[in-house]
């Protein structure tokens, strides 16, 4: 995380948070060290804005931890989430960013002690953070449908619209959303005609309007940090077509039953994957290791063919299937390390 300009043989490695650490242990204790108030997550963030302040030059360096939630199945650890007010109130700066942008922010702060100049540079920083749409078609399914518009609202990433497009045959999804009323983020449209996959997933997409798209279907749930991670593999690899991520799977009850075997290779925090490549192996072996719609992240503007073009094409199989092969036309893949 933090590396300052000189002594370099004091230097000691000081791990931490999602960012590995290294600073001179003096200097580390002239900073005062972790703010202790961080207790679920954000030091890494605040150290390394306190080493600005003191006009230290830095050096970031993401380090992958699974996330706590990986193995057993806790879907709403928002430990993360609660340092949000902190930091934003201490530095203007926002806990979900991703990486990329977090750097680019601290990079632009050259100057020291001026707090006023920091938090405006941290501040800007959030309006580089593109939208991403987060898309739910549910029917019918209001228990499964909260918990997956609870995964969609509890993202630590700050730049988000999530669109629900409701065919049910009931009231019971209609009155869960009036508790969302007052949340700009979120749109509900009711379509009781609206039945077929064109149908809800044209609607969604027509009021869609992120740089990226990820869609969630109604009993999936996407881990709080998905989207920060996932945004970040973009910003990192831009001529990459689409981010895929680890996935496992809960019974009715939400207990975990493990991940999902045909998962895409992942070392470190992402690995890339050729486009070609990945495309060959799914239709020689039969199988989409790409994941379902909800473990992939696209671009809105690459959706030339969306999932319902599959048979005007003239293919038989699996619509999300086609719809990876489509996008993997264009570009490579990234096979990312954030859960759903």
């Amino acid at each position: 995380m933090g590396a300052p300009s000189s002594d370099a043989a004091d230097e000691q490695p000081v791990p931490r948070g999602l960012c590995s650490a290294r600073a001179p242990l003096r200097l580390f204790g002239r900073c005062r060290g972790f703010d202790e108030a961080f207790t679920g997550g954000g030091t890494d963030l605040d150290l390394s804005f306190r080493l600005k302040y003191e006009g230290f030059h830095l050096l970031r360096t993401p380090v992958y931890f699974a996330h706590r939630g990986a193995g057993s199945c806790e879907l709403y650890d928002l430990t993360r989430s609660e340092m949000r007010p902190l930091l934003m109130e201490r530095w203007g700066i926002d806990i979900g960013l991703p990486e990329t942008i977090l750097q680019e922010a601290l990079g632009a702060i050259t100057w020291a002690h001026d707090l006023p100049l920091i938090r405006a540079t941290a501040r800007t920083a959030l309006l580089k953070a593109p939208l991403v749409s987060i898309l739910i078609p549910t029917c019918s399914r209001p228990k499964y449908f909260h918990e997956t518009l609870a995964g969609a609202c509890a993202q630590t990433y700050p730049n988000i619209e999530v669109i629900v497009c409701d065919n049910s045959t009931d009231d019971d999804t209609e009155e869960l959303m009036q508790a969302y009323r007052d949340d700009v983020r979120v749109r509900y449209v009711r379509d009781k005609n609206a039945c077929t996959v064109v149908e809800k997933a044209a609607l969604l997409t027509q009021l869609a309007c992120g740089t990226f798209v990820q869609w969630c279907l109604d009993g999936d749930i996407l881990l709080p940090d998905k989207l920060t991670l996932m945004v970040d593999a973009f910003l990192r690899e831009p001529g990459t077509t689409l981010v895929t991520s680890v996935c496992g799977r809960i019974d009715g009850d939400g207990a975990f039953l493990g991940i999902v075997e045909e998962h895409p290779p992942v070392y470190g925090i992402y690995n890339r994957l050729s486009g070609a490549a990945v495309g060959q192996i799914c239709l020689m072996s039969g199988t989409n290791f790409i994941g379902t719609p909800s473990s992939v992240l696209f671009r809105r503007t690459d959706t030339e063919h969306l999932l319902w073009h599959s048979q005007e094409r003239g293919y038989q199989a699996a619509a999300d299937a086609v719809m990876w092969l489509t996008l993997l036309e264009k570009k490579g893949m990234l096979s990312c390390s954030a859960n759903r």
